[in-house]
């Protein structure tokens, strides 16, 4: 064997190698965690659909559930659609959801939802560990979008949200938020969404 194809050899091996080991070290850089949302409990699926889509569900169109995660999805609703989902986790903890999709032909969908979550009963106590009288802290959101067809294969959507929470006696937070969306259709059984 030359030279040049020694060190060929020695390049491609390395390279193969460097390609294997790569991935790794790029996941030991990946943190999961709900601690960087704000609200990890609201990302928990409004629907039993959107939760087993999980991220994929942001390409959907044809569901009224499409206002909390890319109201350009509203586009694509066939009929008049209501939900209403009822979710009990451990410690108290339960999520209210209810959803109303109207499409309006050609001008796309409208759709409005509300979502309560209720973090159960929590034992108050002073700055000094003595127990005070018990909290019950809860968050409450509206929602409203519209998602229309701007061309054949594209979709846009705006939505608007409003919350509030009360997380301790005597206090309150409101906020709100505006969301925009669009769908790409590639193919028919392909959408691209965000």
């Amino acid at each position: 064997m030359s030279p040049t194809s020694i060190s060929r050899s020695v390049f491609g091996f390395l390279g193969a190698v460097g390609l294997l080991i790569l991935p790794y070290g790029l996941h030991a850089q990946t943190t999961y965690t709900t601690a960087l949302s704000p609200s990890p409990l609201e990302n928990l699926g409004h629907s039993p659909r959107a939760y087993a889509l999980g991220g994929a569900f942001a390409a959907v169109s044809g569901d009224p559930a499409c206002l909390f995660y890319n109201p350009a999805g509203l586009a694509g609703l066939p009929a008049l659609q209501v939900s209403a989902m009822h979710q009990d986790w451990i410690a108290g903890i339960s999520q209210e959801t209810l959803l109303a999709g109207f499409p309006e032909g050609n001008a796309g969908s409208f759709a409005l939802g509300a979502n309560y979550l209720n973090y159960g009963v929590l034992e108050g106590y002073d700055g000094s560990g003595n127990p005070t009288s018990p909290n019950s802290p809860f968050r409450g959101s509206l929602y409203a979008g519209w998602g229309g067809p701007v061309l054949s294969s594209l979709s846009l959507g705006l939505s608007a949200h409003g919350m509030i929470q009360s997380l301790s006696p005597g206090t309150s937070n409101l906020s709100s938020s505006v969301q925009a969306g669009a769908i790409w259709k590639l193919l028919p059984q392909l959408n691209l969404g965000g």
